[in-house]
């Protein structure tokens, strides 16, 4: 593999490699919000509604008849920002109507569903 890079001559050789400039734009902005929370501030509140739906989860759902675990570490120190939840045997139904009620889970085979809440947009309410 040659470390020149020959793209297409004609327009479409553009859509490789350099990133447009109006798909670019908005990043600058996003990029804005970012600095003006400060990394600090995300992942703390990333480490607070994180322990939050973990404390809901076995308050409410870890035991029968929803048997849910809880496979992430429970110390924030120790986690991403995202909690793994086990079900034994229903993870892919429960996914699924979860994206049904507009809530995206990561499922990971054969039986974890891992919850991100976004610390820049998610409340508690709505981890609630």
């Amino acid at each position: 593999m040659s470390i020149d890079f020959n793209h297409s001559k004609s327009a479409g050789g553009w859509q490789i490699s350099t990133q447009g400039m109006l798909s670019a734009a908005p990043v600058e902005s996003a990029l804005d919000i970012l600095l003006e929370a400060g990394m600090d501030n995300i992942r703390e509140k990333s480490k607070k509604i994180t322990s939050y739906l973990a404390c809901l989860v076995e308050a409410h759902l870890s035991e029968s008849p929803y048997d849910f675990k809880i496979g992430s570490p429970l110390d924030p120190e120790k986690r991403s920002g995202h909690i793994a939840l086990e079900h034994e045997t229903e993870a892919v139904r429960i996914g699924k109507a979860l994206l049904n009620h507009h809530i995206i889970p990561d499922f990971r085979p054969p039986n974890i569903l891992r919850l991100a809440p976004v610390p820049l947009y998610n409340t508690y309410l709505e981890v609630f």
